[in-house]
């Protein structure tokens, strides 16, 4: 029995070593699915037409329909998800839902305002227009967000500082 722990373990971390270097050089798989968006929406307390595209465990990017169009930039801020996945070992949903958790019933802030609160979030979004951000990001650089958190929001997908 610990055999087979040990070599599930070992497996699992290639996975997440072998797909952290893929993630910095190589756009993600995109799939398609309204249904599955919709219930992530549900079960993230969004609306569901919130809810356009989600990173997935690498190289995987769940998209509403086809004709929601992946920018550049939208690619890089979903390869940044993976990396963050890949370092985490993919335990990045639940710290990162923590943190939302945190944000809403602590901090009281709506539902968009916890989500941007996120360090994962704040991360992505403040490097989604820097090309070279993935290729030269250091290992575990989301520590910096949770630390300097800064306050913004969204207004057509484009970042809006409040500071």
């Amino acid at each position: 029995m610990k055999r087979k722990i040990v070599l599930f373990f070992l497996v699992f971390l290639s996975y997440c070593i072998f797909w952290y270097q893929r993630s910095k050089y190589r756009q993600p798989i995109v799939m398609y699915s309204e249904r599955v968006t919709n219930i992530v929406g549900i079960i993230m307390w969004f609306d569901t037409w919130v809810v356009k595209w989600i990173a997935l465990p690498p190289p995987f990017v769940l998209l509403r329909k086809k004709w929601f169009a992946m920018e550049e930039s939208r690619i890089r801020h979903e390869q940044t998800h993976h990396l963050q996945m890949s370092e985490s070992l993919l335990l990045f949903n639940v710290f990162s839902h923590l943190e939302k958790i945190f944000a809403r019933h602590i901090l009281w802030k709506n539902n968009m305002d916890a989500y941007l609160w996120k360090a994962t979030e704040q991360e992505a979004y403040l490097n989604q227009h820097n090309p070279i951000y993935n290729k030269e990001r250091q290992l575990r650089s989301t520590r910096t967000y949770f630390k300097n958190k800064q306050k913004f929001r969204l207004d057509q997908y484009q970042l809006i500082c409040s500071e």
